[in-house]
Order: structure tokens, then sequence, then C-alpha cells
């Protein structure tokens, strides 16, 4: 079994994605407009989506989040009609009128009133959801998706909830100075998977099926490594789509035991109508459930036991079956065991879920 420890944060190694910002439709967040309460908005400097949960001008969304983000009530200090302030107890006031000077929050009633924060983040933009922790928004396109990433002294690349990917092609290629470069690696990973095993399944089959969701492709770890990446589509005419692209370092624990399992939560709904008794089914996301036992080498043990320490609570990848996507998980341990039976057999247990 594999464990992959993940560059954090990882929108400064990435450029060149082949995504136009904002989509159509969407509305970048400007100071000087006002912002309308349940409209969504970008703001370019953090490529993500928010959306407003009150009226209000000049306060940047990603500054207005939670209510510590706003200053604290002074008595001396005169307010305009909609600022906002809190007080010491944590509870977010707006001012009710213009030159608001020395009326208490939480007691004049005519001056202020309780409120809520003016921004509930959403997810990233199209183009950089794929750079955010959450599998179930996807940066799309209608073409294929291509970009570069630093990816240096990192050998591990992610691909997560891939909807309509046909094949990644990765090209790393070290810089050796002002001039030269040195291609270290150029392959294209197909992701068809052959499930077919009668002409009947063939002409059957669901195209969904037919093609890798999850995959991790490996590359030299080598430094001053910058790495092209092309994922290509189908020709079905539906968008590809990408949940999540990370990278990282990767570190053998050990050998994955027989009896390892793999399945999923569920998170779809059902609904019984109280009158007809009729039955909706809506679906939602689903999270996969890994719980591995792992052969690990004694020599290893204590280093393993501080890299699982160090992981806690840390998207990581977990490649506990080689080429089986059930057991590919990209989330977090909820728990992890040491047995040692006798001095040449030690097994670490751990019990895994991934990132929706």
């Amino acid at each position: 079994m594999r464990i992959i420890t993940l560059e954090q944060n990882i929108d400064y190694a990435v450029d060149g994605i082949n995504i136009a910002e904002p989509d159509i439709g969407e509305t970048l967040w400007v100071s000087s407009a006002v912002s309308t309460v349940d409209s969504e908005y970008i703001l370019t400097s953090t490529h993500r989506v928010y959306k407003a949960l009150d009226d209000s001008t000049g306060r940047q969304p990603d500054a207005y989040l939670k209510i510590s983000d706003y200053d604290v009530y002074d008595s001396t200090v005169t307010y305009t009609k909609d600022a906002k302030a809190r007080t010491v107890d944590g509870v977010l006031y707006k001012s009710l009128q213009d030159s608001n000077t020395g009326n208490l929050p939480n007691t004049s009633t005519d001056f202020w009133v309780s409120t809520i924060v003016d921004w509930e983040e959403l997810r990233g933009t199209n183009k950089y959801a794929m750079l955010d922790p959450i599998t179930n928004t996807q940066t799309t396109s209608s073409a294929n998706i291509t970009f570069s990433v630093d990816t240096s002294l990192n050998d591990s690349l992610g691909f997560f909830n891939l909807t309509n990917a046909t094949s990644i092609q990765v090209v790393s290629t070290k810089d050796k100075g002002e001039i030269t470069e040195e291609e270290l690696s150029n392959k294209t990973i197909p992701l068809k998977v052959n499930t077919v095993s009668s002409w009947l399944e063939y002409v059957t089959q669901d195209p969904y099926l037919a093609y890798k969701g999850d995959v991790v492709i490996t590359i030299p770890a080598r430094v001053n490594v910058t790495t092209d990446i092309t994922i290509n589509g189908n020709d079905s005419g539906t968008d590809l789509g990408v949940g999540v692209f990370t990278f990282g370092k990767s570190y053998e624990a050990g050998i994955t035991r027989y009896g390892a399992s793999a399945g999923i939560n569920d998170f779809s709904t059902t609904n019984i109508d109280s009158e007809t008794g009729n039955v909706t089914l809506k679906q939602g996301v689903y999270q996969k459930r890994n719980n591995y036992s792992v052969f690990v080498n004694p020599a290893k043990l204590s280093i393993l036991f501080r890299k699982l320490v160090n992981e806690r609570a840390r998207p990581a990848i977990y490649d506990g079956g080689g080429e089986r996507e059930a057991f590919l998980v990209y989330g977090f341990y909820r728990s992890f065991e040491e047995v040692v039976s006798d001095p040449s057999a030690i097994f670490c247990s751990l019990e895994l879920e991934s990132i929706t």
C-alpha cells in the first residue's frame, strides 16, 4: 500500500489552464457595486464563488464570512446605515440609521437589528474547481483540458471524479538552465476499462462504466521539473469533468493483506409523500469507505507511525489495490492500529473515508 502525502494549496504550482474565467453568466465581484442578496459572485483574487447573504457594498467576500471578521462595536465610532458591528458576546448587528453614535446594539432597537454575515463561500470557479479539495465540484470543459504544474521533487499525480475522460497525457521536463531542457517522461495513460466479455455486453454496456473515474500516475521525482498535462475527453458531445487534481510524494507503507474491504456511504435521499405514499429518490454524492490490513516491515514501523500521526485531518491518497479503482482513496483515515504478532509479523489496520 502506498500513502501519497499531498502538496497543500496547489494553486501556486498550476499554470496555463485552458479555460476562460469567468464563465458565461457568472458575475465578478466589484467593490463599488451593490452585491444583492442570494446572488453569486466570483472573487478573482481567490478564484472562488460566494453567495451574498445580505445586500452590501465594498465588503469583500473572503473578508466577511464569519462573525469574527467584523469589528467589535465601538461607542466612539459613528456608524452609517447598513454598517455592521459585533458585540463581545459574538452577536452581529446592522445599523438602521446614519449618524449612529453611542447607541449600544443589544439595547438600542431603533438603531440596530441583529443580522447575519454578508457572504457564504460556495465553491471554486469552474476553472479552478479541480484544485480545491472537494471531489463533487468539477472543472468542466467541452474540449480537452490542458495545464502545466511545477512538480519538483514530487512523484505522483492524482485525478479524482473524472467524467467522460478517455486518457491522460503527462510530459515531465527538467529545466537544465536558461537554454536547455530535458524530457524525463512522456506517457499517455488510457482510462478505458475492459469490462466486456460478450457481444451482448458490448452492445448494452453503459458508457459511464467504461472509463476510470479515479487514477494515480507516477512521474519522475526530480528538482526543477514542469509537468504538462492533457486530459482527453470523448467525442460524445458531453462535457469533460475533473473533480480533483492533486500531486505529492509517495511512501510505500507495506503490503495490503487479503481481507481488505471497499464500499461506499451513499448520501442519496428518499422522500415519501405523506398523502399518496409515493416514493421519490434523489441521487446524492457518495463516499468511499475502505478498511485495510497492511503487512509492515518492522524497520519502517516508527516511520509509518509518525507519518500517519502527521497526516491526521489532512487529505492524502491511500492506494491499497494497485489497478483496482475501488481501493484508491482520496481522503483521510478515521483510525489506525498497529499490531505486533511477533518480531517478524507486524500489521497495521487502517479505516479510511474519501472526501466527497
